[in-house]
């Protein structure tokens, strides 16, 4: 197979990886094809080109060299799930100027545990001292990243996203950092490695854009500037210092993010937010003020030809993120187009159940819209989430917006990684083996290839909304699995969002907290969401009962509508993975059918012991109701120790109660003690407090 065009075209890095994947798949599948010819046609749109099919030869026509390995990468992916020789002549436009997806997985060992990476934040690996640097560590994440950047880019994603910029600067401008500061020491080190991350990147067209807290910064930093308040001048000289020298360092880099509305540090940096630091002198100013302030103080560093895209995310209700008003208030009158307000998608956090967030298309600023791929609330694909139909109408609706120009994708990590997941540590360090358990902090690798379906859809969905997603699922089983598996596979994870809703989510809870679901009550409980399992709490002063009896009450109208309910999840995972143990002679690559087998296995048993979960504290809040009358104001959960009943119910319906709360928390023990000996990958003791003095409580009002 030979490629003709000129020498731009072919000498292009990105050309030459989808030619490369071109080839790899045309002789997977064994398919003639003799000769690509590509020409540049101007008169097509950004990012766009058109195939032209005769016999075995391919014309492409596209807008620039970009373009052109677009059409070419549409190719490989053709091949891939086999269907080159179906496709028509014709144009190719995606329906966004902006595609986007975070990387910064990649600064992660993927052969490793990396039990620091749970354990102390977003990129301790990155951050060790620097005499104790290693000196390939960062040379290897810079080889990952080029794999991911490919991949990327092969899906038709024209922009990528890195972080953390004061990981890119040794702020010598302001002489904050000693001559030997460990952290001015480390940026020394990095800088040649985030040199060729962005040269990579470039030379396969990516747009590079680069992502950080409002202010992280070490203690020598907030030494220097102080109090981190809003009306301290030394905070704006220190974030322009930082702007102004990594963009004079790096003029390649595209546009800068922050995000405003929550602070992680790692090791010696710190992340504070504005508003949470103002002073006496400063208190009467809004939220809106402090917005509009940090926009304009970046936007006059960052140059006329780059973007500012602005989270608005906040884990609160009434703010910016999803208060039309309180959005109009901060951005209504700013006509700065470089300014891009980003916004996640759902009305809220990241909940599968969430609808279209309500500030997305107002107001005249350009937007640009995220989506969570790796799915946090989903225990990071604990059930296998793909969302299909889910993808499909948030891309539609997200379309009809005039102002949207654009999505990012979170491919890898996101929201709290895997802390709780209790044997981190002693997780198999060969997530391809054929007895790898589901391995959460990888990208494109092992078990999240549920992640990476997501990825697949959006990047197809943002090219072609009017895809059917079974189609598309059916090409990315064909590509990853085999051909003879896309079918029926396909057909079965078109299922997995549905399965998710059912075993992890609890409607009527959901419906009555309001605008931030799962996470308001936490939030007021001064508890902050562990995952997996987002309605499992784990803290350490057995509050968890309090959030129990809030979905009780929540649900006590429709308790066995919402019992059912988790069964039938539990039963279409069932179902599922029966239906893969019938694909094993498809799958061409039998450790990958014992993969996907084991991820469905894992899913059954977190699913009976989310099922019997539900049930055992339902009901054990409704023996105590009938027991001790209403118990709004038990916070704690408990209706009092072994207390005697003081309320005397009919007695048969009072031991048909009992009895099925037995019942129930003698299958919830079963599923927590098969879950542990299987997998144990969460932290699950406090499951074990609530067994215990459920059993015990239940018992003592059995004997009365």
């Amino acid at each position: 197979m030979n490629l003709n065009g000129s020498p731009e075209i072919t000498n292009s890095q990105a050309v030459k990886v989808a030619m490369g994947a071109l080839k790899k798949n045309v002789s997977k599948n064994k398919i003639s094809l003799s000769l690509i010819n590509i020409q540049i046609d101007n008169d097509l749109n950004l990012d766009a080109f058109k195939i032209e099919t005769r016999n075995s030869n391919i014309n492409i026509f596209a807008h620039n060299v970009r373009s052109a390995a677009f059409g070419v990468a549409w190719l490989a992916d053709r091949a891939a799930c086999g269907k080159l020789n179906k496709i028509n002549s014709t144009t190719y436009e995606p329906q966004f100027p902006i595609r986007y997806a975070k990387t910064t997985a990649a600064m992660y060992d993927i052969r490793k545990p990396l039990y620091e990476y749970g354990k102390n934040g977003w990129l301790a690996q990155m951050d060790l001292p620097a005499p104790k640097l290693l000196d390939n560590e960062f040379e290897n994440a810079v080889m990952r990243f080029k794999q991911l950047c490919d991949i990327l880019m092969l899906q038709g994603f024209n922009g990528v996203m890195i972080s953390d910029n004061i990981h890119m600067v040794t702020l010598d401008a302001l002489n904050i950092y000693s001559k030997n500061s460990p952290a001015r020491l480390r940026a020394l080190k990095y800088l040649p490695q985030y040199e060729t991350m962005i040269s990579y990147a470039k030379s396969l067209g990516l747009d590079i854009c680069v992502y950080s807290d409002e202010i992280m910064a070490s203690d020598e930093i907030f030494k220097w500037i102080g109090n981190p308040c809003p009306e301290n001048k030394l905070v704006w000289t220190f974030l322009k210092a930082k702007y102004t020298e990594m963009l004079e360092r790096f003029p390649a880099i595209d546009s800068v993010m922050v995000r405003m509305g929550e602070a992680r540090g790692h090791l010696e940096y710190k992340s504070v937010m504005l508003r949470s630091h103002r002073c006496d002198k400063c208190r009467h100013r809004n939220e809106a003020y402090l917005h509009q302030k940090t926009c304009n103080e970046l936007l006059s560093v960052i140059g006329p030809n780059r973007k500012l895209f602005y989270r608005t995310w906040v884990a609160q209700p009434h703010t910016i993120h999803t208060d039309p008003v309180k959005y109009l208030e901060t951005f209504g009158k700013m006509k700065d187009s470089r300014l891009v307000p980003v916004i996640k998608n759902t009305n809220g956090d990241f909940l599968l159940n969430k609808d279209i967030n309500k500030t997305i298309g107002i107001g005249q600023l350009p937007q640009m819209v995220e989506f969570d791929c790796h799915r946090d609330y989903e225990g990071l694909h604990t059930i296998p989430t793909i969302l299909a139909a889910n993808s499909k109408k948030r891309i539609i609706e997200l379309k009809n917006k005039a102002n949207v120009i654009g999505i990012w994708v979170w491919p890898c990590e996101s929201g709290c990684t895997p802390a709780a997941y209790k044997s981190f540590v002693n997780m198999t360090l060969k997530p391809d083996s054929s007895n790898a358990k589901p391995y959460p902090v990888t990208y494109f690798r092992g078990f999240t290839k549920w992640t990476q379906a997501n990825v697949y859809l959006l990047s197809r969905l943002t090219w072609n909304r009017k895809l059917n997603p079974q189609e598309i699922l059916y090409d990315f089983c064909a590509s990853e699995f085999g051909i003879k598996t896309a079918a029926p596979l396909s057909r079965t994870l078109i299922n997995s969002e549905q399965a998710a809703l059912g075993t992890m989510y609890i409607d009527s809870y959901i419906y009555s907290a309001g605008e931030f679901g799962l996470n308001m009550p936490m939030v007021q409980a001064g508890i902050l969401a562990k995952y997996p399992y987002s309605w499992i709490v784990f803290t350490n002063d057995l509050n968890i009962n309090s959030l129990l009896l809030d979905i009780y009450k929540s649900c006590k109208d429709k308790l066995e509508k919402e019992i059912s309910n988790g069964y039938s999840g539990l039963e279409l995972v069932e179902k599922m993975q029966a239906a893969i143990i019938k694909t094993q002679r498809n799958f061409d690559d039998p450790k990958k059918y014992k993969q996907v087998l084991h991820s469905f296995k894992h899913a059954v048993s977190a699913a009976r012991l989310l099922a019997t979960y539900r049930e055992s504290f339902l009901r054990y809040y409704k023996i105590a109701e009938m027991h001790h009358g209403p118990i709004w104001n038990a916070r704690k959960g408990y209706p009092g120790k072994f207390r005697k009943r003081t309320i005397v119910p009919e007695e048969k319906i009072w031991k048909g109660e009992l009895l099925a709360a037995r019942a129930a928390l003698t299958a919830f023990e079963s599923a927590l003690k098969n879950y542990r000996k299987n997998y144990d990958f969460m932290y699950t003791g406090q499951l074990d407090d609530f067994l215990d003095y459920a059993k015990g409580y239940i018992n003592v009002v059995w004997l009365e």
